[in-house]
């Protein structure tokens, strides 16, 4: 091989990565079900990305905010760089289960949220049957 020859091939094979990237890119994703569980819910979600998009589906389904929790399996906290290994399992036909799991402080936060609006409520209420 000479230096053009080298060179000849290497953007051959850059030029068919770019070209399988691309047809990957345009390919529809499979489609996998993963149920996420969060106090005492059972959500079943459909799943065609990566974390971003379940990260979306768990705020819609389940009333998250963004960064107040994580989601859980039987290995331990799941993320980006792991996700695949949680989704094999839904892959292989059982069922993919994830536990969100909220972040103490905003689980803090809205404890304190419903005690004020406990008091709210019975603030009114006493009001009320004042008059």
């Amino acid at each position: 091989f000479g230096s053009s020859a080298a060179g000849a091939l290497i953007c051959k094979i850059l030029a068919l990565v770019k070209f399988c990237a691309a047809a990957m890119a345009v390919m529809p994703a499979e489609i996998v079900h993963v149920v996420l569980t969060f106090e005492g819910k059972r959500v079943e979600v459909e799943l065609t990305g990566g974390i971003e998009e379940l990260q979306q589906k768990a705020e819609a389904e389940l009333g998250l905010l963004p960064s107040s929790y994580g989601f859980f399996d039987t290995c331990g906290k799941v993320e980006s760089s792991n996700l695949h290994r949680a989704l094999r399992a839904a892959a292989a036909g059982d069922e993919c289960v994830l536990e969100v799991r909220e972040r103490l402080e905003w689980q803090r936060i809205r404890a304190l949220e419903a005690r004020i609006e406990s008091m709210a409520v019975a603030q009114e209420q006493q009001q009320q049957q004042q008059q």
